[in-house]
Parts: C-alpha cells; sequence; structure tokens
C-alpha cells in the first residue's frame, strides 16, 4: 500500500513539481517507509526503503511525461484555455 502512495505522490508531484522536488520528496518516502516499519514492528530494511524511493521517482517520471497530455484534455473539455493560436 506505501507503493502505491508514493507512486501516487509522485505522479502529482510530476504533474505539478519541477525536478529540485525529486530530493525532499525521495527523503520523505525513506522516512514514511522506515516509520511504517518500526510500526508494524518489522523495522526498516534496505529493500523496503529502495523501493519506495524508485516508485516515488517512477511516479514522478510518470507524471512528468503526462504533463502534456494532461493539458490537452483539460483544454478540451473547457476548464483552461488553450494555449493554441
Amino acid at each position: 500500500m506505501l507503493l502505491v502512495w508514493a507512486c501516487g505522490t509522485g505522479i502529482l508531484a510530476g504533474l505539478t513539481c519541477s525536478v529540485f522536488v525529486l530530493l525532499p520528496l525521495s527523503l520523505l518516502a525513506i522516512a514514511l517507509t522506515v516509520a511504517a516499519g518500526w510500526i508494524s514492528g518489522l523495522g526498516g530494511h534496505f529493500l523496503d526503503i529502495a523501493t519506495s524511493v524508485i516508485a516515488c521517482q517512477a511516479g514522478y517520471m510518470l507524471g512528468l511525461t503526462g504533463r502534456d497530455a494532461l493539458a490537452q484534455v483539460v483544454a478540451r473539455i473547457g476548464i483552461a484555455p488553450s494555449n493554441h493560436v
């Protein structure tokens, strides 16, 4: 479940933020993975931490590549004005 949240957060960050958000986002993913492992009593394993950081950054790349497509859909629906002349 944590991977879904990490990937979703990465997608939202990719849609709205620049590349400078990746370091704080990765640190947040590490902190949340360690906290979830500590709460469940399993401890923060390196594989869990690496997987959550990779999922977060992969979600960022998905959001980054989907920016233009989302902007076209929003413009076609009429929510935002189009950039076309």
